[in-house]
């Protein structure tokens, strides 16, 4: 079961475009078969996956939110929506994919 809050789904869904993008391209451009150069396929759509991730939780996660002023005990809340994956925020999840796509490279 895939837990998110707000747009969270959207880092799956980064990564599985990435993917299919960077191998579409790879294998228009070298001709060659997938097995071939997997490995390099693989890090570059993790890695790139992990820019996408971070600049696009940064604008979703960002901003002021919305200050409001509780009438009884005359403190301001706070009110922002956040998105998260599984309960990880979703510009952090670009450390564990960039880790992985660094692992990729060196395997």
């Amino acid at each position: 079961m895939i837990i998110w809050r707000g747009w969270g789904i959207l880092v799956v869904l980064i990564t599985m475009v990435m993917y299919m993008a960077v191998i579409f391209l790879g294998e228009s451009i070298f001709h060659q078969g997938y097995a071939i150069h997997a490995q390099y396929y693989h890090a570059v759509a993790t890695l790139l996956s992990a820019i996408a991730v971070w600049f696009t939780g940064r604008k979703l996660n960002g901003g002021q939110g919305r200050e409001l002023l509780d009438e009884k005990t005359g403190q301001k809340v706070i009110m922002k929506s956040s998105h998260s994956l599984f309960f990880i925020k979703f510009e952090y999840w670009a450390i564990p994919l960039a880790i992985l796509g660094l692992l990729f490279m060196i395997a």
